[in-house]
């Protein structure tokens, strides 16, 4: 469960803002029932208890609820300052319409009381100090300002010395270690240092208001020595339904990670109730481990888990599933393992692993849905090493891969297995000389497999792009070659060959920026209206005696309209003479342009037929 929130930047303000009152310990005592205007500023230091000043605890991530009409989040509420010079450490200044009191007896302030001690601010209709029994008393409305934090409450009750009390209708609005925290409670408990109760509380990390989801208790305990609380009668709401409920639950306050039981997992289908219990180990600041006891009741017991690990140059996590008798198929010791790390090895290189196994081709079929069947046809297991650095003036990137598949075949025993790259070396470098973009692109690959014939392969694509623009539109004209060299291995009485293709590339990419103020829906925005125009040049050349590797025909997007070749890969390039017409229209946020809205529609016209096929 999330962090929530403890009370003691609450309680030290409080505290310590009514420690000291309205008259120094050594000064005459105050004439009874005198009254003072605003400018009557009362200072004093605390009295010396041998106790030290509480450490402020985090107060942790919460919403606020407006249980009354004139109730407002804290956040809103406008800290007022008495606007005096700053005092020494430990001291209190109280300003108000009016003080009285008597000196070692008590003090009361009424009206626009402001109470400033250190960096703390208090604010209160009224506060009450009683000096024997060092009790604070503060309402009918208090909003405190300390650390960045910001609590409001109808009434306060609180003994200095032993921190100790309760306040009724606790607000508060808080960011603590990068969280935003927000909440409201009928009652606090304030049971001493970093120990307090909330009663009937809600609590969640939305903006101020917001209670579209919160967590609901009877009571929340904690305790800042152990950095552990506990709720009761917990729920979490959404929507203002309750959808889910438990009946306790312990979870860190000080925003660390913290070991224990996670939410069950229950579901039933063609296999029985699926129960999934899962625990959650906290091992270290950068390492973590999750274990996943369950059962299949059609199938069996199961066991899974997950560690997570991260440190300044590397990162990565090992999950993995594993069932030792499956009752409801042929096959035993079932699992899936799965490893992803990346590692910058210095500030040129970087590099990852993803590996992905599992132990028979019916897994997917029996354990996941439709669409991770679709997507897990081909478990990937791939290494790669990256390098980027300055070269000739420009920039180079180049990178070093293997990738090799486990392919699970279908019900009916294909299988069809992508080539393995067994390795693939690319390389790109860039530069500017004017209005002129230089691009050499570079890569070789050693194609393997068990079953096709397969080979090497070389691409070399140098270009020129210039590009000529303003801020209402622009021409980005282009030619490239793109060289293609093959050197096949013999297979099945086809004799080992080297083939090869060259192509030239001319495209022009053009377009027009129209803007224009639109008031939609009652709001002020941005409109723009965007023609293009795309030319692009591939003259016809046969290919059928060309290998398809990597090559695929891409999915139609509006993208793909102004696309040179629409295959990916480089064994397959289209023949082309075509001109794309297009338009889109986008709506911008005119503060901060980002994007709300994107339409855009296209033409592409061809002047030849594209006779190049997969």
């Amino acid at each position: 469960m999330a962090r929530l929130f403890s009370l003691k930047p609450l309680v030290l303000a409080l505290i310590m803002g009514f420690g000291a009152t309205a008259v120094r310990a050594e000064d005459a005592s105050v004439p009874q029932a005198e009254d003072y205007t605003p400018a009557h500023a009362a200072e004093s230091k605390p009295a010396k208890t041998g106790q030290s000043e509480a450490d402020p605890l985090s107060l942790g991530s919460t919403c606020l609820f407006c249980d009354h009409e004139d109730a407002k989040p804290a956040e809103t509420a406008e800290i007022k300052r008495s606007g005096e010079p700053a005092l020494p450490a430990d001291y209190t200044r109280v300003n108000a319409d009016k003080i009285e009191g008597q000196t070692q007896v008590g003090v009361r302030a009424e009206g626009d009381v402001i109470v400033e001690r250190n960096a703390d601010v208090l604010n209160a209709d009224w506060a009450q100090y009683d000096q024997a029994t060092d009790t604070v008393t503060a309402g009918d409305r208090f909003t405190l300002y300390q650390n960045g934090s910001t609590v409001s409450g109808d009434q306060l009750v609180y003994n200095l010395k032993n921190q100790t009390g309760s306040g009724t209708a606790v607000r508060l609005n808080t960011e603590q270690g990068g969280r935003r925290l927000q909440s409201v409670s009928e009652k606090a408990e304030l049971k001493g240092k970093g120990l307090y109760k909330l009663i009937n509380t809600k609590f969640n990390t939305c903006s101020p208001g917001d209670a579209s989801w919160y967590i609901q208790a009877q009571s929340i305990e904690a305790d800042e020595s152990t950095g552990i609380g506990v709720a009761k009668h917990a729920s979490l709401v959404f929507g203002g339904v309750p959808v889910l409920y438990t009946p306790w639950a312990d979870f860190p306050i000080n925003g660390n990670r913290k070991s224990g039981l996670l939410v069950p997992t229950i579901a039933t289908g063609s296999d029985g109730l699926e129960l999934s219990l899962p625990y959650y180990f906290n091992l270290a600041p950068n390492l973590d481990a999750t274990i996943r006891p369950g059962i299949i009741s059609k199938r069996g017991v199961q066991l899974g888990g997950q560690v997570r690990y991260l440190q300044p140059n590397y990162s990565g996590e090992v999950d993995g599933d594993w069932m030792p008798n499956d009752q409801k198929s042929v096959h035993n010791n079932r699992y899936q393992f799965k490893w992803k790390h990346q590692q910058q090895l210095n500030s040129k290189i970087s590099g990852g692993i993803n590996y992905n196994q599992v132990s028979d081709d019916d897994y997917y079929r029996d354990f996941y849905g439709r669409e991770d069947i679709a997507r897990n046809v081909n478990l990937d297991r791939q290494a790669w090493l990256n390098y980027s650095d300055k070269l000739l003036g420009g920039s180079f990137d180049g990178s070093l891969r293997v990738q090799k598949y486990q392919t699970l075949a279908n019900q009916d025993g294909y299988k069809d297995e992508p080539y393995a790259i067994m390795p693939r070396l690319t390389g790109r470098w860039q530069s500017h000389l004017g209005k002129a973009q230089l691009n050499v692109f570079g890569q070789f690959t050693r194609f393997d497999h068990d079953t096709k014939q397969d080979g090497s392969r070389v691409v070399l694509y140098p270009s020129v792009k210039w590009d000529f623009h303003n801020q209402w539109g622009y021409i980005r004209p282009k030619v490239g070659v793109h060289a293609t060299y093959y050197s096949l291995n013999s297979f099945n009485g086809q004799s080992s060959r080297n083939v090869s293709r060259v192509l030239p590339i001319i495209n022009v990419d053009s377009g027009l920026t129209f803007e224009r103020r639109a008031r939609l829906f009652g709001g002020e925005y941005l409109q723009t209206l965007e023609p293009r125009l795309f030319y692009n040049y591939i003259p016809t050349k046969s290919q059928n005696d060309l290998p398809n590797f990597d090559s695929s025909e891409n999915s139609f997007t509006y993208s793909q309209l102004f696309r040179e070749n629409l295959y990916s890969g480089n064994d397959r390039i289209n023949s082309a003479n075509s001109l794309t017409l297009a338009t889109q229209s986008r709506i911008l946020n005119p503060n901060t342009g980002a994007e709300l809205f994107r339409a855009g529609i296209g033409q592409k016209f061809y002047f030849k037929k594209d006779n190049v096929l997969p």
